[in-house]
C-alpha cells in the first residue's frame, strides 16, 4: 500500500489527472464500428476560407428588385393670360369712343387725349406690360391721337387686367382705373350696355 502511494506521487501531474483505465482481458476483441456516410442527412458546410492568403469568395448581395414608381399626379399648368384680341371688343370700344369724345380723335380734356380719352399713366402701364412679356414695342403719348393705337392700348390693358373678357369689368377699369370703385363706375357700365343694345346690328 505504501509502495502504491509513492508511485502515484512520482507520476506527472497530467498523468495523475487522467482516469485509470483497467487493462483489457487478453481474449477481448475490440470492434470498431465503420463510419456511416449519411449523405442524405449531411449538412452542407460552407467554406470558411480559401487558399492561404485568400479570403473565401463573397457572394455579392442580390440587387433589390425594381420597384414600380408610383404614378405622378398630373401637373396642372397655371392659367395663362387670355389674349383679349380673340374676344370681339369692337362694340364695347365703339360705345366708349362715343361716350368719351363723340368720335373726335383730337379731343383733349386735361391729361386725357384722343377718342378714348387715354391718360399718360395708361400708356406707361401698357409699356410695362410689353416689357414684362419680352416685347420691344413701346407706345408714345402721341399714339393716343390714333384711333387704331388707342384701341390697341385698350385691348392690351384688358389682356392683363381682364383676361376673362368681362364687359362690366372692362367698363369699370376704363372709367375708374385698375383699382376702380364698383358703385361709382356702375353708371358708366349701364350706359355702355344701353349703347350696345341700341346699336346692335
Amino acid at each position: 500500500m505504501m509502495a502504491l502511494a509513492i508511485t502515484l506521487l512520482t507520476l506527472p501531474l497530467a498523468a495523475q489527472d487522467q482516469p485509470i483505465t483497467p487493462p483489457l482481458a487478453p481474449d477481448t476483441t475490440i470492434v470498431v464500428a465503420p463510419l456511416v456516410n449519411d449523405s442524405a442527412n449531411a449538412v452542407p458546410q460552407l467554406p470558411l476560407q480559401g487558399a492561404i492568403g485568400e479570403m473565401a469568395p463573397i457572394t455579392p448581395p442580390l440587387a433589390p428588385s425594381p420597384t414600380t414608381p408610383a404614378p405622378e399626379s398630373p401637373t396642372i399648368p397655371a392659367p395663362a393670360e387670355t389674349v383679349s384680341e380673340e374676344f370681339d371688343w369692337e362694340p364695347v370700344m365703339e360705345a366708349i369712343i362715343w361716350h368719351e369724345s363723340k368720335g373726335n380723335p383730337r379731343a383733349v380734356c386735361g391729361p386725357y387725349v384722343g377718342v378714348m380719352q387715354i391718360a399718360p399713366v395708361m400708356v406707361r402701364e401698357c409699356n410695362n406690360i410689353l416689357k414684362q412679356r419680352g416685347q420691344s414695342k413701346r407706345y408714345q403719348l402721341n399714339d393716343r391721337y390714333s384711333v387704331e393705337k388707342s384701341k390697341e392700348i385698350f385691348k392690351l390693358i384688358m389682356s392683363k387686367y381682364n383676361p376673362e373678357n368681362d364687359i362690366d369689368k372692362a367698363c369699370r377699369i376704363w372709367a375708374g382705373g385698375i383699382r376702380y370703385n364698383v358703385r361709382r363706375t356702375q353708371p358708366f357700365v349701364d350706359w355702355v350696355h344701353r349703347y350696345i343694345e341700341e346699336h346692335r346690328k
